[in-house]
């Protein structure tokens, strides 16, 4: 361009891809990847709040599907990546289905008259609302706070299920609420006296809080269903979880059927505490 010209070229930026940043960081570096996200949204949309929230806590897209609200998968603006599997069928006679895991996509969402952008990587949703007045991309959004109260209390207004650990997370389980519903002592093929006694056992146990607490003993009791394998062991366990559902004041049960990591035992332990009275079973331990 000639010295003389008083214009200089103004050469249109390409837009800004997330998924750029996810290639980067799950090809060779290992680190926070969520503080790295985090980092490259609010890079990316200055102007919005971003808001981490774990899927297994608080499912946003679950609850749009549901009918909710209204969702809309991006491919436009930002990639996608996934794995597809088949998925076995357990039963004889049947067969599979294809599988998909998904562990990056974009989708727009409008619930409320309100739009907000929602990334999911693995199992982290990164919710994107625009700043209201007074609010900032490091402050909170009371509009993507009423989301996650919604999404909340429409997750968690089912209380006929039981809490399963399994590998690294609690989540809801409905299909074994539905069996421990149908299980009944008269379908368990035990001695009648061992079934007496494993009832009173555990009902006098929930029933002795008091005495426990005057002679200053722990609350709390072991009890270890062992044999070989179709001697009985998980159909007892669920008609245990139906007697102390029956009761006046239910217990509830925490399903453990996998913890590999040692962290994983303290993440059990601690919603334990937050669910006592409860019954915590591990299988296969």
């Amino acid at each position: 361009m000639a010295a003389y010209e008083p214009f200089t070229l103004v050469e249109e930026s390409a837009p800004t891809r997330l998924f750029d940043t996810f290639q980067d960081l799950t090809s060779a570096k290992t680190a926070d990847h969520d503080i790295q996200f985090l980092a490259a949204l609010r890079k990316a949309f200055p102007d919005h709040v971003v808001t981490a929230v774990p899927t297994a806590n608080c499912n946003i897209l679950a609850f749009a599907e549901a009918g909710n609200a209204a969702v809309e998968l991006d491919l436009e603006t930002d990639s996608y990546a996934s794995w597809r599997g088949w998925i076995p069928s357990l039963r004889a006679g049947q067969t599979g289905a294809l599988g998909e895991t998904v562990f990056f996509v974009k989708h727009n969402l409008h619930w409320k008259s309100e739009d907000f952008v929602v990334y999911t990587i693995r199992d982290i949703q990164y919710i994107l609302k625009k700043c209201a007045p007074g609010e900032t991309s490091f402050s909170h959004s009371a509009s993507t706070d009423a989301l996650i109260a919604a999404t909340g209390t429409w997750q968690y207004a089912d209380q006929n299920v039981v809490w399963v650990f399994d590998t690294n997370a609690w989540t809801r389980n409905k299909e074994l609420s539905r069996q421990v519903q149908k299980a009944d002592w008269k379908n368990v093929i035990l001695d009648e006296n061992v079934k007496k006694t494993l009832t009173e056992l555990s009902t006098k146990f929930f029933d002795s809080r008091d005495v426990y607490a005057e002679l200053g003993v722990p609350w709390k009791r072991g009890i270890i269903f062992h044999g070989p394998a179709g001697n009985g062991k998980t159909i007892s366990i669920k008609a245990l979880m139906h007697t102390l559902l029956s009761r006046d004041e239910p217990v509830p049960t925490l399903y453990v059927k996998a913890a590999p990591q040692t962290w994983c035992i303290r993440m059990v332990f601690q919603f334990a505490r937050r669910m006592a009275p409860c019954l915590l079973v591990f299988e296969d331990m």
